[in-house]
């Protein structure tokens, strides 16, 4: 009877020792397979990440030259307003609205037609 018992035991003991296997091969099994799919998980990360900093580094560079290209349209805009405003006062030097002659007027028209096309041949000549 001990004998028997001995063996029923040992059974038990095979049967237990082979399904406490078995579920550490089912864990092990389902671990890595977790490990694997958190790894493919970060290299994706990992590459989002890169193609983020390469975009970030892009837009600045592309903001820097952005706002040398507004500051020199910026100085230009001012240089022809300022042009703008010099001619404006050019005309109004001519002063066609005072009195005397129509022949006045024109001779003078002519005469600061004459100049300012003399001073533009001058600029535009090399």
């Amino acid at each position: 009877m001990l004998q028997q018992f001995n063996l029923y035991i040992i059974i038990v003991l095979i049967v237990l020792l082979l399904t406490v296997s078995g579920g550490f091969f089912a864990y092990h099994r389902i671990a890595s397979a977790d490990i694997a799919l958190l790894e493919q998980q970060t290299v994706t990360y990992r590459l989002a990440v890169d193609e983020q900093t390469r975009t970030i580094e892009t837009i600045l560079a592309d903001a820097a030259k952005l706002a040398t290209a507004n500051k020199a349209l910026s100085e230009r805009m001012l240089h022809t307003e300022t042009e703008f405003a010099a001619e404006w006062s050019a005309i109004n030097e001519l002063d066609l609205m005072s009195g005397g002659s129509l022949d006045d007027m024109e001779t003078r028209a002519n005469d600061v037609f004459g100049k300012s096309i003399d001073q533009l041949q001058k600029a535009t000549s090399r």
